[in-house]
């Protein structure tokens, strides 16, 4: 849960579950598109310092950030590349069918206002 809880962050607040599953399965607006930009960065640079099993974790952050950015061709690269490394790894696992379910996140779009 503490993983799942730091990676929404980048997208927006949750105080709840319902609002964190919310954001993690992209039916929520980013609510502060700068913070999430800076918040992928860092991931990406982490990438290089991570070695063992913090890996695959990281690389679905990553693939989930893609994803909730409206790219994902590249989150897919990020799973395969975790399951690569963890054959059995559930969130990888999870992410991909939700990724390949069709769903397009809200995130991927900037709300009307």
């Amino acid at each position: 849960m503490g993983r799942d809880t730091a990676t929404a962050a980048l997208a927006g607040t949750a105080s709840t579950k319902q609002e964190l599953s919310a954001l993690l399965i992209g039916d929520t607006f980013i609510e502060d598109r700068k913070i999430f930009d800076a918040g992928a960065a860092m991931l990406y640079e982490a990438l290089e310092f991570l070695a063992g099993d913090d890996c695959p974790n990281v690389l679905a952050a990553l693939g989930w950030a893609r994803w909730m950015a409206g790219q994902g061709t590249e989150a897919m690269k990020f799973l395969d590349q975790a399951l690569a490394i963890d054959p059995d790894h559930r969130l990888s696992h999870l992410q991909r069918r939700l990724f390949t379910s069709g769903k397009l996140p809200k995130s991927a779009s900037t709300p009307d206002k």
